[in-house]
């Protein structure tokens, strides 16, 4: 027996099916329009069936961490190339300075040895530090620019640094 349950609510429609007491499957579309304040938690929560586009990483330097900036045709209609170009660039630029050897790795390096790893409980690394800028880069992207065009930018922590993501989001129909 299957049962079908149809919510609609201001934010997102969902489908519910169940074929077993304990079993249900949750099926949500976020439905966004432009003039709606975006809750970011909620739209990640609520883009189960959203479109993800994803930037491989780009190889050709070796195995650095940088991402493809060539422009996905999936995103032609919902930003602009050059602030696409502008955005990847940054994290390639971010993640650049995260692998930078210099001085201050050298020495927590050296205090690593040191104390048996132990440092790392009382002090973060620079590569940590770097890391929590591109996700306040990324959180202060998708607030102002990419939430409002139906996009989400995802961390590539989350996807193990092989890509970056986009979640294009599904836009309410507008009123003729």
């Amino acid at each position: 027996m299957h049962l079908w349950v149809f919510c609609l609510a201001s934010s997102a429609a969902g489908v519910v099916m169940t074929d077993h007491p304990t079993r249900v499957v949750i099926l949500t579309v976020c439905l966004l329009s432009p003039h709606q304040v975006h809750n970011l938690q909620e739209l990640r929560r609520s883009a189960s069936l959203a479109t993800k586009v994803f930037i491989q990483r780009d190889y050709s330097d070796g195995t650095i961490c940088q991402f493809q900036t060539k422009f996905p045709p999936e995103l032609d209609s919902r930003i602009e190339r050059q602030l696409f170009e502008e955005t990847v660039k940054t994290l390639n630029g971010f993640y650049a300075e995260a692998e930078k050897v210099g001085g201050s790795s050298y020495l927590e390096g050296c205090l690593a040895c040191a104390t048996a790893y132990f440092i790392f409980l009382c002090m973060e690394t620079h590569y940590e530090k770097v890391l929590k800028k591109i996700s306040r880069y990324i959180q202060e992207q998708n607030e102002k620019i990419f939430a409002p065009r139906g996009l989400l930018l995802t961390d590539p922590v989350e996807r193990g640094m092989r890509v970056v993501s986009f979640l294009t989001l599904l836009r309410r129909a507008q009123n003729y």
